[in-house]
């Protein structure tokens, strides 16, 4: 197999029509965002921006790691047997699990989030209610909005500069685990890993802050002329 390569052309040319399938769902599920981003206090664009990248690689990635045998294996043995990326937004079983830890433990968290605790959450049932969210949108979100909450604790000393660079740092976090430290963290969004599959490799960071700037430079009712051209003029999400 040839090494892996580093590309100077830009992701979103490489992927075009993938990239423009993710903006598609960000304008197909608008609404859904916004309620998600008034919980976190952050943008809608800017959460979506954390999770963009995966989503791009959705539909490559759905036929290929969501077998039958990966789910048996969690569902049976957990995490040590199969932690594999679910859903459009990629997220693994573990993730969440380290989301339901923080939770467990922090009452002002759980006001917003205690749905997102699960009845004896390491046990077979437990598994098998997780991996099941785990393949609904409305709970993606709901743990995405959750694990800024999370960021936003437990990173609040950390001090950026402006908006871009704070993405910078939660789609590293995203991508490589928010339970590393910071030092790690900020040496992935340097690093060019993503996608995990792919013989060019990008870095995960600059691919998200590609989104963000796409959103936050255009019109919305632009972008839903161009993604959703039948309710335009509706200036509502696409349904």
């Amino acid at each position: 197999m040839l090494p892996a390569t580093l590309s100077a052309r830009p992701y979103s040319e490489k992927y075009a029509s993938q990239s423009k399938d993710a903006l598609d769902y960000y304008m197909s599920n608008i609404g859904e965002f916004n309620k998600a981003a008034a919980v976190t206090g952050l943008s809608p664009e800017f959460i979506f921006a954390i999770i963009s990248p995966e989503l791009s690689q959705f539909g490559f990635l759905n036929n290929l790691a969501q077998t039958g045998l990966l789910r048996f294996l969690y569902v049976q043995g957990g995490k040590t047997y199969a932690d594999y990326s679910i859903g459009y937004f990629q997220m693994k079983p573990s993730f969440v699990e380290r989301l339901e830890e923080i939770l467990q433990q922090n009452e002002m968290l759980q006001q917003q989030f205690k749905s997102c605790l699960i009845e004896n959450p390491n046990s077979r049932k437990g598994r098998v209610e997780r991996i099941n969210r785990l393949t609904q949108p409305k709970w993606q979100l709901s743990y995405l909005a959750l694990f800024c909450m999370v960021m936003q604790e437990r990173f609040a000393d950390k001090e950026f500069p402006n908006k871009e660079e704070q993405l910078r740092f939660y789609a590293a976090a995203y991508n490589t685990g928010f339970h590393k430290s910071e030092e790690v963290i900020e040496q992935f969004t340097q690093k060019a890993f993503f996608p995990l599959l792919g013989m060019t490799k990008y870095n995960y960071s600059e691919v998200s802050l590609w989104f963000y700037r796409e959103l936050k430079t255009n019109d919305v009712n632009s972008l839903l002329s161009t993604h959703c051209p039948q309710k335009s003029e509706q200036h509502q999400y696409c349904r």
